[in-house]
């Protein structure tokens, strides 16, 4: 029974090495008049060997600014990243797409720093193919 404590409070302080946090305040933008209330914000960190794992998920303010906060316990390395559905410059019908974007983070073992990110949803429009009906 012994044996068993000490096991256990050894894996706790193993894992607990490996705790890596992200705090991202960010402003999106997008070319039009956009209000964002169809994008979804989703904190992940990408695991190798089975789904990443979903940290955290929100929808950013009518002006695109969001703050969103995760962590994750890993034993090897940690990757973040941001995954932004949207309809930046998409017209708003049902036979038009809605986008993904991921964009990678670092994550730090101190709580306290925080990510600033700013990104127009704009830019990565020229790489796909989208029926030019759905552009506006």
């Amino acid at each position: 029974m012994q044996s068993a404590i000490v096991f256990l409070l050894a894996l706790s302080t193993v894992t607990g090495l490996g705790t890596r946090y992200v705090d991202v305040r960010g402003q999106l933008s997008c070319d039009n008049a956009y209000d964002y209330r169809d994008t979804i914000i989703e904190l992940k960190e990408r695991d190798a060997a089975d789904p990443d794992d979903l940290l955290a998920k929100i929808k950013p303010s009518s002006d695109g600014s969001f703050n969103i906060t995760g962590h994750e316990d890993e034993v090897f390395k940690v990757e973040f990243y941001l995954k932004i559905t949207h309809r930046c410059l998409i017209a708003e019908r049902k036979d038009c797409p809605t986008l993904t974007d991921e964009f990678n983070l670092e994550g730090s073992s101190d709580p306290k720093t925080i990510t600033y990110f700013k990104k127009s949803l704009v830019s990565k429009h020229q790489t796909r193919e989208i029926n030019k009906n759905c552009l506006v």
